[in-house]
């Protein structure tokens, strides 16, 4: 058995730098098949707690605020935005765009606004089954030119899964006013999941700068100046690895990997502050955050 590092432009070994997520709620309005947070159980939130804690967490500036689906509860994700703001240099939220109006109001207290979205209306409806406020992006824009707004979207068999798809998505996107587009690779349990798309290799016939092998050595993380070039817009490709995805692992089985080293650290709805996000059944540490 052979020692390997793991490279640090993977998300779980730190490659958006030191950052506190904070997970405002387990409940969410969606249905994805593939999301991490299907095994989420009731949470009740303390947001005065979680105000408390993100606070006192100062090395930490950057902050992450996911759910579950954070909107559900706009005014506990408001509260929270509106308090921790003065002490932090950047705020993320992470959201299916279901209402996206509540964040208007704190838009300029944003750094970035990610929207996951699954593909065009049909296929967003039978996967998310929610519908993303899409024509609020250019407003945001409008309130704070500096916000960076991305779309994300998980490229699987039941939506996104072919080059031309991904072209067509990211142009579209662009054109709401989106300023960058990551497409991201399932996490799944499955070593036989049939919806699962290995993106170097549908991307191998258009473009020869995506080609990490093994992601844990080289990096997970890619922003392939070829597809900027061809989509017009910034593309930012999250590969998953054989950790998070078993259809991965027969290549790499021979090797043995350092363990993960842990730059984020995570508040639960109830305020409480953990290494890692514990609502649920997600291995893979970051990967609800990337």
């Amino acid at each position: 058995m052979s020692t390997t590092l793991r490279s640090k432009e993977n998300y779980c070994m730190g490659r958006m730098g030191p950052r506190l997520c904070i997970q405002t709620t387990t409940a969410c309005n969606g249905k994805c098949f593939f999301c991490v947070g299907r095994f989420n159980k009731p949470s009740k939130t303390d947001v005065d707690k979680i105000i408390e804690n993100a606070i006192s967490l100062d090395k930490y500036p950057d902050v992450l605020l996911l759910g579950g689906e954070s909107t559900l509860f706009p005014d506990d994700l408001v509260k929270i935005i509106d308090a921790i703001a003065p002490y932090k240099r950047k705020i993320t939220v992470n959201t299916n765009g279901y209402n996206l109006r509540c964040l208007l109001p704190v838009a300029t207290k944003l750094d970035k606004l990610i929207v996951s979205v699954m593909g065009d209306k049909e296929t967003n409806d039978n996967i998310v089954g929610v519908v993303p406020e899409l024509d609020l992006i250019e407003k945001f824009h409008a309130l704070n030119p500096k916000l960076k707004l991305r779309v994300n979207c998980v490229v699987n068999k039941k939506g996104i899964c072919s080059f031309d798809k991904m072209e067509e998505f990211a142009i579209r996107m662009k054109e709401l006013g989106f300023t960058s587009v990551k497409f991201s690779e399932m996490s799944t349990d499955d070593p036989n999941d049939p919806n699962f798309v290995d993106l170097q290799e549908l991307l191998k016939p258009y473009c020869d700068d995506v080609h990490q092998n093994d992601t844990l050595q080289y990096g997970c993380y890619l922003e392939p100046d070829s597809l900027k070039e061809r989509f017009g817009v910034k593309t930012i490709l999250n590969l998953t690895c054989n950790l998070k995805t078993p259809i991965k692992q027969p290549e790499f089985e021979f090797l043995k990997y350092e363990p993960v080293c842990f730059d984020s650290i995570y508040i639960s709805p109830d305020g409480s502050i953990h290494k890692r996000i514990v609502a649920t059944q997600d291995l893979a540490n970051d990967r609800g955050a990337c």
